[in-house]
């Protein structure tokens, strides 16, 4: 026969306190976590009204969509309007073209002109800087509107 062991109200008042504290710190964490939810909840606020301000005021963000140039004709086109049967440097086609009422954006409107200018099969280069019209590409392509503006 196996002998009774006696466990002494020492050990059980002990064991009954370890047990009590347990529960008595699994209380105060959910608390504490219910707090903590609530604060988490009120810092997320704060941050959406944070981050939609910084969208107002970023640096180099577009707070309205970019607008472009719609103009009826091509810059090709309007280039060959400009010079005609003329030859001339890009900065004259860019000031003719600009004051018949060709729109841009761009800074450097001509320096992009001489790009077209040189490397467009339309056009043909006389001398360093002085452009042409190529024999027979004078005529806007059809279907496009006919004024530069």
């Amino acid at each position: 026969m196996a002998k009774r062991r006696y466990i002494s109200t020492a050990v059980t008042c002990a064991s009954e306190a370890a047990l009590e504290e347990l529960v008595d710190e699994v209380r105060r964490r959910k608390r504490a976590l219910a707090e903590l939810k609530q604060r988490r909840k009120r810092l997320c606020a704060q941050i959406l009204v944070l981050d939609s301000q910084l969208a107002d005021h970023r640096p180099g963000v577009a707070t309205a969509p970019r607008r472009y140039s719609k103009n009826r004709m091509t810059t090709v086109e309007a280039l060959r309007l400009a010079i005609g049967d003329k030859e001339m440097p890009a900065s004259e086609a860019a000031r003719i073209m600009l004051a018949s009422g060709f729109q841009t954006t761009s800074k450097t409107f001509d320096s992009g002109l001489r790009g077209v200018l040189s490397t467009h099969k339309a056009f043909e280069r006389v001398s360093p800087g002085v452009y042409r019209v190529r024999r027979g590409g004078n005529q806007p392509r059809s279907g496009r509107g006919r004024a530069i503006n």
